[in-house]
């Protein structure tokens, strides 16, 4: 008797076994479609293309975070905070990335250019993705 229940045993784990197996290669085939899909829809634009380009243009400013990110499919969303030396080279990186980057919605608020010296800032650029 001992030895039937084994084969049952068997049998039913080599099932079992089976039955995962499709369902992990399934979920894999799905998996790898929808990976395919998002870099088709990725486009040319790459994180580390964008940020660098954007922290070519810091010139005397320094940065302490760097977020990227995006919004639906189409619009690339960088969050910049740091330091600048003086209120006067804050507005002239404002002004250099609205150049630049002529597509661009530059949200610089205004309560960050009240402190003349050390100003302490967090600048928000969108714009859409290549």
């Amino acid at each position: 008797m001992e030895m039937e229940e084994e084969v049952v045993a068997a049998e039913l784990r080599a099932s079992k076994e089976v039955q995962n197996r499709s369902v992990i290669e399934s979920r894999l085939r799905t998996d790898s479609l929808m990976i395919e899909r998002l870099l088709s829809e990725s486009g040319n634009s790459k994180p580390s293309q964008d940020i660098r380009f954007i922290a070519a243009e810091r010139g005397v400013v320094r940065f302490t975070t760097i977020s990227y990110g995006m919004v639906g499919t189409s619009t690339v969303v960088v969050v910049v905070q740091g330091i600048a030396p003086n209120r006067n080279d804050l507005i002239a990186l404002k002004n250099k990335m609205a150049m630049s980057l002529p597509m661009a919605k530059i949200e610089l608020p205004l309560s960050e250019l009240a402190k003349s010296k050390n100003v302490i800032f967090s600048m928000k650029v969108s714009y859409p993705k290549k």
